[in-house]
């Protein structure tokens, strides 16, 4: 699999809008690739609906109907590989949903896009949103 994963905070401002993501636009028009969103995200962006820490402008699900329509491929399965490749990362990150996007990154080969500056130290192709 080739293309890029998209942190959670991403998958939001892309879903919203968010100027912030132009950035990511630009990677994309200089070097096509499909943009992938995990499985992952949508678990994080779900529990912290619950919580309380986050209001979504819609359902889960009629989100995760939309992503196609927002040009986004996915969401991809979390696998046993994805869980294995955690043994192989530093402990940068303590959040247990990015190590979780950083080792579904690493092991499907894709480019994790984020903002986050700890994400960004890990050792595999990132683009800084």
């Amino acid at each position: 699999m080739n293309g890029i994963l998209l942190d959670t905070h991403a998958l939001l401002w892309w879903i919203c809008g968010d100027p912030r993501i132009q950035a990511l636009g630009q990677h994309i028009e200089a070097s096509p690739k499909p943009v992938f969103v995990s499985v992952i995200s949508l678990w994080e962006l779900q529990i912290k609906s619950q919580l309380g820490k986050l209001e979504l402008s819609s359902p889960l699900s009629d989100l995760l109907a939309d992503l196609a329509q927002c040009g986004l491929a996915g969401p991809i399965p979390f696998r046993q590989e994805h869980v294995l490749e955690l043994e192989r990362i530093p402990l940068i990150h303590k959040d247990p949903f990015d190590r979780a996007l950083v080792s579904q990154a690493r092991a499907e080969g894709l480019v994790l896009a984020s903002h986050d500056e700890s994400i960004l130290r890990y050792p595999l192709e990132t683009w800084k949103i």
